[in-house]
């Protein structure tokens, strides 16, 4: 019986590998795949804030899909103070004069950190 037990346990080893290897490989490739869906939302949401006009235009920018997406992702005084109009939005001395965009840049930047993308 001791003869055998080399054999059994290859075959428990074996076996045991053959299930939990896809299994690991699965989710690696689904970390991958979030981390390459995650990045590709960053960027589509970078370039619709630099193409729009966010604070002069804000209506047009807060009816594109992108902002849909994004606005979810936002600060809930930052979002609001946005949506309403009546907030006046001063760009931070040195970092441009749009400062609406600079806040959503910001705020991407932040996202960026969170989900560990840089």
């Amino acid at each position: 019986m001791l003869q055998f037990l080399p054999a059994i346990l290859a075959l428990i080893g074996a076996l045991a590998g053959s299930l939990i290897a896809p299994i690991v490989q699965w989710s690696i490739e689904k970390r991958r795949g979030k981390a390459a869906y995650r990045r590709t939302m960053i960027e589509r949401w970078r370039k619709a804030v630099r193409t729009h006009d966010v604070e002069d235009t804000f209506h047009k920018f807060a009816a594109s899909s992108e902002y849909s997406e994004l606005r979810r992702y936002l600060q809930p005084g930052f979002r609001t103070a946005l949506e309403t109009g009546r907030t006046a939005f001063v760009g931070a001395g040195g970092r441009g004069r749009d400062g609406a965009r600079t806040e959503i840049l910001d705020c991407l930047a932040e996202l960026e950190r969170k989900w560990g993308l840089l």
